[in-house]
């Protein structure tokens, strides 16, 4: 990951490569990373969430929209994840988490977070897998490298959807310069876990919209896989 640098300027260096990342697409472009670079800094446990892509038809900046609480569909799950994740010690019942989530905001959650999408360029209600990973490998690959070397200190990296983490661990080198070996890693009642060598824990998990299993049964299952590796 890179040396020391100085604070609030991650924001900085993020434009500075999405200016040069879309200049590979001829499509809209959305920019991501950390919703809130104060937020991150201080939070207690630095949580980064990789999925597909943005919902939408046009240039925008997810960062922003994030910063206002997202829409309920995604982002309602996902910053119950993260509370969990955040308050792991304190074993908050989801019910608990639900109610205080949504009477208290998702806008304070997001901000901790950092949310990056494989593919930069906005989609519909269904992801087009094979694009997904054509664009992967022939424009996304090298600047998703550049982009996730800016999180320094990252404790926890969740890939949301199946597809995310076989593309992910082809990062390896470029992150931690290692190579991924298939077969590496633990099941935890379904989940698979990875502690990364001198980096976070990656945990291959689903897309907060999947529709097979309750929002508790999920939370549940995404605290107990991360307590059973950082216990």
């Amino acid at each position: 990951m890179l040396n020391m640098r100085s604070i609030m300027v991650i924001r900085e260096f993020e434009n500075d490569l999405f200016t040069e990342w879309k200049a590979l697409y001829s499509t809209p472009f959305v920019k991501d990373g950390l919703v809130c670079e104060e937020f991150w800094n201080d939070a207690n446990r630095k949580i980064l969430f990789v999925l597909k892509e943005a919902h939408g038809s046009e240039d925008f900046d997810l960062r922003a929209f994030l910063q206002e609480g997202g829409k309920t569909e995604t982002w309602q799950t996902l910053s119950e994840w993260a509370y969990g994740l955040l308050h792991l010690e304190d074993n908050c019942d989801w019910k608990a988490v639900h109610t205080l989530c949504q009477q208290v905001g998702r806008k304070d959650i997001l901000k901790k977070l950092c949310v990056v999408n494989i593919n930069k360029e906005p989609g519909g209600s269904a992801t087009n897998n094979k694009k997904l990973k054509s664009n992967f490998y022939t424009k996304d690959k090298n600047y998703l490298a550049k982009q996730l070397r800016l999180y320094e200190g990252t404790d926890i990296v969740i890939c949301c959807g199946s597809v995310i983490t076989p593309l992910f661990v082809t990062l390896f080198e470029d992150l931690y310069d290692y190579k991924y070996k298939c077969g590496e890693g633990t099941i935890f009642d379904g989940i698979w876990t990875y502690q990364i060598k001198n980096g976070p824990l990656l945990i291959s998990f689903y897309h907060p919209q999947q529709r097979r299993y309750s929002k508790e049964l999920l939370y549940n299952k995404l605290l107990n896989a991360v307590r059973a590796k950082i216990s």
